[in-house]
């Protein structure tokens, strides 16, 4: 089998559960943002990025932050999207960064299951 081939085999190849073209997560994760930012629907917005989150096997973790900021600041359950960014080399250390998550950094640094 020639090299190409074998590379448009293992591209098109999908996981029983999991997709691998990340334009799809790509483009639910561009409608998450402009569901947030352009018309304020936090709960649609968040769908989006559970819909990404749960169709691919790897998540960017800078989306993980970004869904996790937007549920904090909207009074939402985030802790499940720090919970899983350590899945993909999130660390406490790193929501330093992120004043949003201030307040509540000692609970995070503090909770058995973090």
């Amino acid at each position: 089998m020639k090299f190409y081939h074998y590379l448009i085999y293992v591209i098109s190849f999908k996981s029983f559960s999991q997709k691998i073209n990340y334009l799809d997560y790509h483009v639910s994760i561009n409608k998450a943002e402009e569901l947030f930012f352009m018309e304020k629907k936090t709960d649609s917005s968040l769908f989006y990025y559970e819909k990404a989150f749960t169709e691919f096997d790897f998540i960017f973790v800078k989306d993980l932050i970004n869904a996790s900021q937007i549920a904090a600041f909207t009074n939402k359950p985030y802790q499940k999207y720090i919970i899983r960014g350590f899945d993909y080399g999130l660390k406490l250390s790193h929501l330093e960064n992120y004043p949003l998550f201030k307040n509540d950094l000692f609970k995070l640094k503090t909770n058995k299951k973090i």
